[in-house]
């Protein structure tokens, strides 16, 4: 059973939908499957008697950084805004265990799993195109509205889908001209390019190691959508993603592949869309001092800064930024740094920044150490640095749709780590 909800978990993730839940208000799907997959993994585990231990370094940082994160409501100056971000944490990173040994018992495990996540995200990446397109139909504003009134409120809640009516950044201003951007059933842009972009290279990991032409069709179509999404951090985390990517491919690990001039028509499309004057200029743009959501960054990063010098060793305390920095803000406002790195150093000081930072050194090390043994080392590198890159810019850490992906990523790493050894 734990493994059915896993798979169904995977290829249903971009397509949340929120469930009332008495006094708790509205909560996503992906949630209340996620604890009935712990619960069935950890009852199953002790009827066996067995519990795969993934490697001890990682799984020291991973509990470090839970322990720390819960116990950060002890010096948090209002110990209830601390408890929502908690529970999304203790609900939701614990899955690298599943992962893990769904991964061991499961024959296939990894390309299976990969294949049933590749599936969703291409079906999502498809509806994004379809309401890209729609606009130059219907008319933006038409498309923005039935997206937003009626299709947004079925899968995040009306709740949620008020305050992204409240902050809207499902479209784009691109030369004068407003866009609205590829998302899908996403929340916001940059949720749907962290999700499109890290797929995208788990598709390139299934081309590795099967050699099937639709692999290759799913990687360029997942990462056209995320260039689409038109985000910054997305662009600049694919670029570098690719970089690490090329720089770690080992030829003779890669599948025999039919049809390779489709290789080159099709990454010769992806490139011309991000060579293309919209997505090219709004790229750009990330570097000019004359935007407006750069300057507003760089004013953020500052804060962010001083807050640390303030509370360096443990932070503030999870879920409390808002509340240092924003006294007199309601609670609940979406207000962050913009970047992952000061966002966990402010909450839980550079402790707490050093064992989250520790995850990644720890795959990092797996993937480079195992380039010459494993067809999956060179797209894990690529996603692993997609998702770094990208974090400059964005905080994700919170999104259910990423961070799912994230512990299912640093699993197959996992997996690596057990080939290696």
């Amino acid at each position: 059973m734990t493994y059915v909800l896993a798979l169904a978990l995977l290829v249903a993730l971009p397509f949340q939908f929120a469930v009332p839940m008495f006094t708790f208000g509205e909560i996503p799907i992906a949630r209340l499957l996620v604890a009935l997959i712990l619960a069935g993994f950890f009852i199953s585990a002790l009827a066996r008697r067995s519990l795969h231990v993934p490697s001890p370094v990682f799984t020291l940082a991973l509990g470090s950084f839970l322990l720390l994160a819960t116990l950060s409501v002890i010096w948090a100056a209002q110990p209830t805004q601390a408890i929502p971000k908690i529970i999304f944490l203790l609900n939701l990173l614990p899955l690298v265990f599943v992962w893990n040994d769904l991964l061991i018992r499961q024959v296939g495990g990894v390309a299976i799993l990969v294949r049933v996540a590749v599936l969703g995200a291409t079906g999502a990446a498809l509806i994004a195109l379809a309401f890209f397109l729609s606009q130059f139909i219907f008319g933006v504003g038409s498309v923005f509205h039935t997206i937003l009134d009626q299709i947004l409120p079925f899968f995040l809640g009306r709740e949620f889908a008020l305050l992204v009516a409240e902050y809207p950044s499902l479209m784009v201003n691109l030369g004068g001209e407003t866009v609205l951007r590829a998302t899908a059933v996403f929340p916001d842009p940059h949720v749907a390019a962290y999700y499109f972009g890290l797929t995208g290279f788990l598709s390139l990991g299934l081309l590795r190691t099967t050699g099937r032409a639709v692999y290759l069709w799913s990687a360029a179509l997942l990462f056209l959508v995320d260039l689409l999404t038109f985000s910054r951090g997305g662009t600049i985390g694919l670029l570098l993603g690719g970089i690490v990517y090329a720089a770690l491919s080992n030829p003779d690990l890669l599948a025999p592949i039919k049809h390779r001039g489709r290789v080159t028509i099709l990454v010769g499309i992806v490139v011309l869309v991000f060579l293309s004057p919209p997505v090219l200029s709004r790229f750009l743009s990330s570097f000019s001092f004359s935007d407006t959501s750069s300057t507003e960054r760089i004013v953020l990063w500052h804060e962010a800064v001083r807050n640390i010098t303030d509370h360096t060793v443990l932070g503030v305390g999870m879920g409390n930024y808002l509340a240092t920095a924003r006294p007199l803000s309601a609670a609940g406002t979406p207000f962050y740094a913009h970047n992952l790195y000061l966002d966990i150093a402010t909450e839980v000081g550079l402790v707490g920044l050093g064992l989250f930072l520790m995850l990644f050194i720890w795959a990092g090390a797996s993937v480079f150490s195992s380039r010459h043994s494993s067809s999956w080392a060179a797209p894990l590198g690529g996603a692993l640095t997609l998702y770094l890159a990208h974090s400059l810019f964005e905080t994700a850490l919170f999104s259910i749709h990423v961070t799912i992906l994230l512990t299912l990523l640093f699993a197959v790493v996992l997996s690596l780590d057990r080939r290696s050894a």
